[in-house]
């Protein structure tokens, strides 16, 4: 064979093998297989078993499985007593008042279990009908409402130029009323400082006059402000400049075109001719009396000084005011006219932006009231429809929740009582009504008639479960299992016992056994006790369970759908079952294992 012919040969034969393993692993796809168990409606019960001896019991020590104080005792030394008669109870005040607020909080969860089921009532539905109905007349009215809103807003947008937009055309008249109103102020203002300077200029002039009298009068030039002469000399210089400022002022008219520059120059004429009278008043001061100016004629030249610096003062005084109320007046207008200027163009802004907030405005009220309405449908939906199953399951674990509730108070009360086990007579009474009775220490002695009991160590990880007054059954190797003996714990020993490094607690049951078979110390037997029982729950087996984050989670399958449900637990009890509260329901099939196979 040539080598070229081998070579074909074995390439041939590797893409069949490589053809082979593709096939062989798109064939061999892994496939998952559900182990599944059904969800049960039924009753469950806890037992705790464990193998001991017979031992003959000569008297029994009963004591109460729970610390406190003791209502009564009903029985007293020598009393004969029979089996499941009530010795002794402790004071269960505190528990009646909790076991009636658990049968309050269980007729609840019944109630509400059963209007859940019945749905609602004629009323609610026609509260719920009117609330829709309402919510969608609402909605209709927002839409009328909003729509003409908008209408409005465009129809304002177009009308801006023209002043059709009410808005617009009430800020421009008020604009219009305040430039005619405070323009009137400021001409009245200005029309009055006008009138005062024309009549208080003249007082200027008098008092220059008076002035210019004492300056020409040769007669007292000897006596004339000899004491100090610079009076004389200022009085000469600010009555000469009085006298320009006062024809500078005199030359013009005041008119409304002037009127500044007429009251300036009126003001500066009159403070320079205040000044002039000042001078010459205190030239007065300083002349001297002489025949020809005496001093009654001093005098007299200075009160006429003094009455002119009043006039002057006082001109000076009301032309200031004048411009002030003048000064004012402006001022008024410019505030005025600026805001009414300011309102118009918010006015014309907002008449601009009204179409835009007129739209907004309709979208979110819409949504509201479409909001609104949304929810009330949505309840009167909810209101005529019949209840899910999931809510029924819910309400249902919360019954079931209640009466364990009820039932573990019932039991707590159980336990505030000393129960003959069996036959038999009162030796002892360690306890008096009122005393503090303690956990596992004995409170009533008795022997009991043919007594017998069994002594079993229970592990730490069941005694949380015993009680004393458990119910138990016995079986003993002798008679087969067949034969149940009935039985009650009444003893359980609160010290620990280490046996092989493990913990383990004593615990003693008495029981009564039949006259019909002869029982011997020593035989084995078998005690299962009853420790908690639950009836007509859903249950499912407890590997069917899986915690995550402190969450507890079951599948379920149906028609090869896989679905998580979260769900509440109960008791745990006998061949690996749970009690389901809430999450799963009774004939559910739930996932125990998979595994995964290939094709």
């Amino acid at each position: 064979m040539t080598k070229r012919k081998k070579i074909i040969i074995w390439t041939i034969v590797a893409v069949l093998i490589v053809g082979g393993i593709v096939i062989a692993s798109l064939n061999g796809k892994p496939k998952v297989e559900y182990n599944t168990a059904t969800a049960l409606m039924g009753d469950l019960t806890q037992t705790v078993s464990e193998t001991g001896t017979i031992k003959p019991e000569k008297e029994l020590d009963l004591n109460f499985a729970a610390a406190g104080r003791i209502a009564v005792v009903n029985v007293k030394i020598g009393d004969t007593v029979t089996g499941g008669t009530v010795l002794a109870e402790l004071d269960k005040s505190d528990l009646l008042i909790k076991l009636k607020e658990a049968q309050a909080r269980l007729s609840i969860a019944r109630a509400q279990l059963s209007k859940l089921v019945s749905g609602a009532s004629t009323e609610d539905k026609a509260v719920a009908q009117a609330n829709y109905e309402s919510a969608l007349k609402d909605l209709e009215t927002t839409d009328v409402k909003t729509q003409e809103a908008v209408n409005q807003a465009e129809k304002d947008s177009q009308n801006i130029n023209n002043s059709s937009s009410k808005a617009v055309s009430q800020a421009r008249t008020t604009l219009d009323n305040a430039k005619k109103t405070y323009q009137k102020a400021i001409d009245n203002k200005q029309n009055s400082l006008i009138t005062s300077l024309q009549n208080k200029l003249p007082v200027a002039s008098t008092g220059l006059d008076a002035i210019n009298r004492y300056l020409l009068d040769v007669d007292i030039s000897g006596s004339f402000s000899k004491k100090n002469s610079s009076y004389l000399a200022l009085t000469n210089t600010t009555y000469n400049s009085a006298k320009n400022l006062l024809n500078l002022a005199q030359s013009d008219v005041p008119t409304a075109a002037n009127t500044e520059v007429s009251y300036q120059r009126a003001i500066s004429a009159l403070n320079e001719s205040l000044r002039a009278l000042t001078y010459c008043f205190s030239a007065l001061e300083s002349s001297i009396d002489s025949p020809n100016f005496t001093q009654t004629e001093i005098d007299a030249a200075k009160a006429t000084i003094s009455a002119q610096q009043t006039a002057v003062s006082a001109a000076i005084t009301t032309l200031e005011a004048n411009k002030q109320a003048w000064d004012d007046a402006v001022i008024a207008y410019e505030t005025n006219v600026n805001a009414a200027s300011a309102a118009l163009d918010e006015a014309i802004t907002k008449t601009a932006n009204a179409l835009t907030n007129a739209l907004s405005n309709r979208e979110q009220l819409m949504s509201a009231a479409q909001s609104r309405l949304s929810v009330a449908k949505a309840q009167l939906n909810k209101t005529l429809a019949k209840a899910r199953v999931e809510d029924v399951m819910l309400e249902q674990g919360q019954v079931r929740q209640a009466e364990a509730n009820v039932d573990l108070i019932n039991n707590q009360i159980s336990n505030n009582r000393i129960i003959a086990p069996n036959d038999g007579v009162i030796t002892k009474i360690a306890y008096q009504a009122g005393e503090q009775a303690v956990p596992g220490q004995a409170v009533i002695g008795m022997i009991a008639n043919n007594n017998f009991s069994i002594e079993i160590d229970v592990s730490e990880t069941d005694i949380a479960k015993v009680k004393i007054g458990n119910k138990a059954s016995v079986y003993l190797d002798a008679f087969g299992e067949d034969v149940e003996f009935e039985a009650l714990v009444n003893f359980v020993e609160p010290a620990e016992t280490i046996i092989q490094g493990v913990t383990y607690y004593k615990v003693k049951i008495s029981f009564t056994p039949s006259g019909e078979r002869e029982i011997k110390s020593g035989m084995t037997a078998t005690a299962k006790i009853i420790t908690d029982s639950r009836q007509n729950i859903v249950m499912i087996p407890a590997r069917a369970v899986i915690e995550q984050a402190n969450i507890k989670i079951v599948k379920t399958l149906k028609d090869q759908v896989v679905k998580e449900n979260q769900v509440q637990l109960g008791m745990s009890g006998d061949n690996g079952l749970v009690e389901v509260i809430s999450g799963i329901a009774s004939g559910e099939e739930v996932i125990t294992s998979t595994k995964s196979t290939t094709k």
